[in-house]
């Protein structure tokens, strides 16, 4: 019988504060930005890098993440010009957790977070 495994810590790390570094990593860098969004009765935690009226960039993480993930590829494109917005999803990193997980309330809250930004088309990149 093989030795019993420690149980992986899946619990997202705090984004940063000015006064700690996000990540031990060349480049990270935390977000300009953070805000509070409710989409459809659900809180969610929206980071931003990049200048407010810069054309937007939505990324979207993958499961057992956080926004906080892209703290290294998101000051790259923020300092390319782009306005790059992420959210930590339903029940991920500071945002809500709820009864209802489905790729229909996924969408939902991607639409919200888009919603606060524009009504135009913008790219999304998912991770």
């Amino acid at each position: 019988m093989p030795p019993a495994r420690e149980p992986l810590d899946l619990t997202p790390s705090p984004l940063a504060t000015d006064e700690e570094p996000l990540a031990d990593y060349p480049g990270a860098r935390p977000p300009d930005r953070r805000r509070t969004l409710v989409a459809h009765d659900v809180r969610l935690a929206v980071s931003e890098w990049g200048a407010p009226d810069a054309p937007p960039l939505l990324l979207a993480h993958g499961g057992f993440d956080f926004a906080g993930t892209f703290a290294v590829f998101a000051p790259l494109l923020a300092d390319g010009g782009f306005r790059v917005v992420s959210w930590d999803q339903r029940g991920h990193g500071d945002s809500e957790h709820v009864a209802l997980y489905s790729w229909d309330a996924d969408v939902r809250d991607a639409l919200g977070v888009l919603d606060s930004l524009t009504h135009e088309p913008i790219p999304l990149l998912g991770h």
